[in-house]
Parts: C-alpha cells; structure tokens; sequence
C-alpha cells in the first residue's frame, strides 16, 4: 500500500529571451522551438528543452536564446523576426515526428511543427533539427500525405538534422525524397542522456548516494498509461497485474519501492500495485521542475522505466536501468548504447520470471558490472553530443568552450 506521496508545484518559466547577460555571453543569438515551460505537462518534457541549450551552452559559451513554442503556429511574421535576429533556430528535441499530439496542431506540416510549407521557405536562419524522434506508436496510423513533402523540405533546408536513435533514422528515411537527404539523417542523443556532464552538481549528488552506507536500496518504477489500447492491446488487467506482482517480489527483496509518474495518468498503476499489497511511495513529477526531476533520479539505485525518459534521465546520471517495451522507441535507445539485453516485453507471458532474472542479473548479482557498463555506455553518448554541438556551433562561426572529440 502507498506509504507516501510527493507532490510537486509547478513554477512558471518565462518565455522571454536570456543569456545575453552572462558573464560567458558568446555573443549569438538562437531560437529554440520545443515544448515549454513543461506545457506537456510530462516530466521529460520538462528537462528536455533545459538540457538542449544546456548542451550548447556549455560546449560554446552562453547564447542569446529565444524560446518558441513547438505547438503554437510559426507564422511569416515570427519567420521575418527571427531572419533578423538570430544566428539559428534550434527545432527539439522530442518525439516531434508524430501524427498527433494532444495540444498540437499537425495540419499544416503532419507533425509538430506548426509551420507550412511556404512559411518554411521563407526561413533564411540556419535550421537545426536536434534530437528528434519517430515517435508513432505500434499499430498507430501512418501520418497524414503532407508530412512526406513537409519533412522533405524541412531536412533539405537544414544545417544538421539529428535524429535521437538509429530506429527513428531507418524509419524517416523512408518518407524522404531521395537518398542525399537520406545521407543527411545523424544520430544524436537525447541530451537528457548526459545530465553526468551538462549537471556537474547532479552528478555530485548522485555519486553521494552511491557512496552512502546502511540505506536501503532504492527502485524508481515508472509506469506509462498514455495511449493504453497501443500499449497493452486486449490484455491491459492482465499485463498490470504481473507488472504490480513483480515489483512486489523486487519489493520481497528489500527494496524501496517509489513509483515515479512523468504524468498524472502514469499514477493509473498505483491500484494494481494496491491489489498487490505493494509497500511503495509515490513521487508525482508531472509539476516538478528540471532540477527536481534529476534529484529524484539520482537519488535510485536502479530505475525500471516505460518511458523514453523514464530510461534516458536515470541513464543519463549513471544509474542501471531496465527498459519495459511497449514502444519501438525504448528497443531503439538500448540498441544505439549496446545492451538490448537490459529491455523486457511488457506483454510477454513469462513476464515476471523474465524481469525477476533481468532484476537479479542487473541489480544484485552483477551490480558492478552493470554499473561499469553504465559509465562506458553514458560517456560515449557524450562525446557523440559534444562532436555533434561542436560542428553544429562552428558552423555558426561560434567558438567552442570544450574540445568536440
């Protein structure tokens, strides 16, 4: 049964400029097309952005920003101000490449980008597209016929066009116009992913916990309930009750049990846990703020996740994860960092003997191991985000603050 609840107070960012103030000032200006100020209202859509200029800022200096809002429409008279004031604007990251978004609008484009074809011509600012995903789910409609000339558009007209795993890369090449601007597709991590180097004050706070004695160990548990009929098909009551009996027996184990929900829905598993007479607290981050949410990761041992931030955040920090799969997207990352083998089928028959032998192999009798794999894995997608943002910037004519290897 629940133990606890932590609720988080949203805090309200501004959506006007900033940077331009900084004693590391670099000089340029950039916009930044995502979502914002946490509109989604999902936990990973709050750091994400956060981390994105992060990345740049740290890599070349502090720029000028101006954040724009992915949802909202890119009219031609934003494009006329933005052709005059910035050196770039910078479009994710995100699962932008879907045919529907609640609070979106694809009409014009077939996928987030509120922006047609016309307007887009008339961009003269340099286009980044950084870390976006395909993000459609199994058995989801294929995307409206707009979005095959729009995204075609879109990559022929950007400087970089950085796609957040290799799956999303092999499935937009297929709605591209012809195999130079299928050429032009690159891998580029979601940054989330190093929050060790972007946030060296997390990455303190998270070695601190390692290093604690006499705590008992912790298990972030995040369970996704967007789209239910996509990911659980016909057997929803059957596939959440393994899942609630399988932390139970984690649980069994002497862990600490906190459900972590990106989203209010997310919260849907806590009377499956019930039923299973699971010990857990819940940690709602839906309103909790980019520092918060990395605090509350680093401060796991393990995190078990259905989210695609529910793995790249804790992974991102150096903590071991286990991937459930129930989107492509999840399958996607684990194979781009090298272990497959830490992802379950959520709906497999043998589920909770198959999660109980991934648990005990990654958490308890392999711990080290796992950890060391973790550090490799981490720090590679690193210096892949540093080469990325470093040719990025130096196409820019901006100066780098660390050396792209």
């Amino acid at each position: 049964m629940r133990k606890s609840l932590r609720y988080y107070t949203h805090v309200e960012e501004s959506l006007e400029s900033y940077g331009a103030n900084s004693a590391y000032y670099n000089g340029h200006s950039l916009a930044h097309l995502a979502i914002h100020n946490s509109l989604n209202r999902n936990a990973g859509d709050t750091l994400l952005p956060r981390s994105v200029r992060q990345a740049f800022d740290v890599i070349s200096g502090d720029f000028n920003w101006q954040k724009h809002q992915v949802w909202e429409e890119f009219s031609s008279s934003r494009v006329k101000k933005l052709n005059n004031e910035v050196d770039a604007l910078i479009v994710g990251g995100g699962g932008f490449l879907i045919r529907d978004q609640q609070g979106g609008n694809t009409a014009k484009s077939g996928w987030l980008w509120n922006i047609s074809t016309d307007t887009l011509a008339e961009l003269r600012s340099k286009i980044v597209l950084f870390a976006i995903g395909y993000n459609r789910f199994r058995g989801q409609a294929d995307f409206d016929p707009s979005f095959k000339k729009h995204i075609s558009k879109t990559v022929e007209k950007s400087v970089f066009v950085g796609l957040r795993n290799t799956g999303s890369i092999e499935q937009l090449s297929n709605y591209l116009d012809s195999d130079e601007l299928v050429a032009k597709l690159k891998l580029q991590y979601c940054p989330t992913t190093a929050c060790w180097q972007l946030y060296e004050d997390m990455a303190k706070l998270a070695s601190d916990f390692d290093s604690k004695q006499d705590r008992p160990r912790v298990l972030a548990f995040n369970f996704a309930y967007d789209r239910p009929s996509m990911r659980f098909g016909d057997n929803e009551d059957r596939i959440l009750k393994s899942l609630a009996t399988a932390i139970k027996k984690i649980e069994n184990a002497g862990w600490e049990i906190v459900l972590t929900a990106h989203k209010v829905i997310d919260r849907a598993i806590e009377t499956y846990l019930d039923g299973a007479k699971v010990n857990y607290q819940t940690h709602d981050l839906t309103e909790a703020t980019h520092t918060q949410i990395m605090q509350h990761y680093a401060q796991c041992d393990l995190a078990i996740g259905m989210r695609g931030h529910g793995q790249m955040i804790p992974f991102g920090l150096r903590r071991p994860i286990i991937s459930l799969i129930s989107h492509n997207k999840m399958s996607y990352f684990l194979d781009d960092i090298g272990h497959p083998e830490w992802g379950l089928e959520l709906g497999a028959e043998d589920f909770e003997e198959q999660l109980w032998a991934l648990f005990s192999d990654i958490a308890e009798n392999n711990l080290p191991q796992t950890k060391a794999a973790i550090d490799s894995a981490q720090e590679k997608a690193w210096q892949l985000t540093n080469k990325n943002v470093g040719w990025i910037c130096q196409q820019l004519g901006v100066g780098l603050k660390q050396t792209a290897e």
